[in-house]
């Protein structure tokens, strides 16, 4: 009887130690004693979304307001790039650059204004000393000067400039008249910029492309197709001479074949392409070589033409047809 009390006692003792441990593990573990209703639960996730969504919101306005900001950056970024252009091209408004005339050609005593002096008697056009303001040469690599290094004048106005460039085209004047090959002609081209160097560079492509005229005037390249009745062209940038190649290339409708139309259509005139009447006189220019090259002299109206010096050397020697008359100087 004794030994059936104490092992009744010994049973309850452990089955309270037992009790009382579970409740201690359940209060550490944080256990709650109810379920959390789901309507709390479903609040706690509307505001979470509401405060993402707001977030959401002020980066998309912060993103909208970065881009405005980057578009008026690039705009005025091209505003400058154009402003920069027209400067230069302003500041060779009087400049031109000729070739073939020999290295050697300077004799004692002589200096680079004596050479286009001499040039100017040959074609009949006399220049005196103070309708030159600057004249040098322009180092090229060595495939680049095999006939002469090139020469960079700047006239006393633009009027000594464009008659001078005139007659010297009209005419066939070679290195023989400083002793050299009779077979090198001497030539001159407009002190392109690099932009309008590359323009005119694609443009030549347009003369297989029913555009036999090419040629630049004030800085600035024209093209124009064949016929008495076809305006010419001014192209200013690129893209210009993509549209008018693309359109060349489709092939024309017989209704517009026709027609004749003595305009260009919107296809391949765009809109800011300038209109030039016509002139009378068409005659062919001397090979078209770009005119930006890098010079050794420091002035500034040669500045970023450095990289294409070696594309002037090794240009094909294609003839371009180009009109050039005073009516075509006034419109440009």
């Amino acid at each position: 009887m004794y030994y059936f009390v104490v092992n009744n006692l010994f049973l309850c003792f452990v089955i309270i130690s037992t009790l009382h441990i579970s409740g201690t593990i359940c209060q550490d573990e944080n256990i709650p004693d109810q379920p959390v209703e789901p309507q709390d639960e479903l609040k706690n996730l509307r505001e979470e979304y509401k405060a993402l969504k707001t977030d959401n919101e002020f980066l998309k306005q912060e993103s909208n307001d970065l881009m405005k900001r980057a578009q008026d950056l690039q705009q005025r970024l091209e505003a400058l790039e154009r402003l920069n252009e027209e400067t230069a091209r302003a500041n060779r408004r009087n400049n031109v650059v000729i070739y073939g005339v020999p290295n050697n050609a300077l004799a004692p005593g002589e200096r680079a204004a004596d050479l286009v002096k001499k040039i100017g008697d040959a074609i009949n056009f006399p220049i005196t000393d103070k309708d030159i303001i600057d004249c040098y040469r322009l180092q090229v690599n060595e495939r680049a000067s095999r006939h002469g290094d090139p020469m960079l004048i700047k006239f006393a106005s633009p009027d000594i400039k464009d008659l001078f460039m005139k007659k010297l085209k009209m005419q066939d004047v070679t290195a023989a008249i400083f002793g050299g090959d009779r077979m090198v002609k001497i030539f001159v081209n407009e002190h392109l910029t690099k932009t309008a160097s590359m323009i005119f560079r694609e443009a030549l492509g347009l003369k297989h492309y029913g555009y036999p005229f090419v040629w630049t005037k004030n800085g600035y390249v024209y093209v124009k197709k064949g016929g008495e009745d076809q305006p010419a062209v001014r192209v200013e940038t690129l893209e210009q001479v993509s549209k008018l190649l693309d359109a060349a290339k489709k092939p024309e409708s017989p209704a517009g074949v026709a027609a004749g139309s003595g305009t260009n259509d919107s296809t391949t005139s765009p809109a800011t392409a300038e209109s030039v009447t016509e002139p009378a006189a068409e005659f062919t220019t001397p090979p078209a070589v770009e005119s930006a090259i890098n010079p050794v002299a420091n002035s500034t109206a040669q500045q970023d033409v450095e990289s294409t010096a070696q594309e002037a050397a090794e240009s094909t020697s294609e003839a371009v047809a180009e009109p050039e008359t005073e009516a075509t100087a006034a419109a440009a």
